[in-house]
């Protein structure tokens, strides 16, 4: 997702599309150029449709542009509803 220009991001959320559940695995990377993007957080675990998925760093990260999720286990095809980044 290219957000247009840096922000400074409080919260992730991310709305899951998903049949059948089950254990998926998402890395979340953020960055201020498609090159120099740094994985921030993993989201691993049993996932069902419609979940929400939040991740709030314990400092709200700074020059972000770009964020990147990449599916690294999945028992079906991926797919979100929704991709929300909170700014301050």
């Amino acid at each position: 997702i290219d957000l247009g220009q840096p922000y400074t991001v409080n919260l992730l959320r991310l709305q899951v599309a998903q049949y059948p559940e089950g254990a998926t695995a998402h890395d979340v990377y953020v960055g201020s150029s498609p090159d120099t993007l740094t994985l921030v957080h993993t989201f691993d675990g049993e996932t069902v449709d419609n979940q929400l998925l939040e991740f709030q760093p314990d400092v709200p990260l700074t020059d972000v542009q770009y964020v990147r999720v990449t599916t690294t286990k999945s028992p079906s095809w991926v797919s979100w509803r929704e991709i929300e980044v909170i700014v301050p």
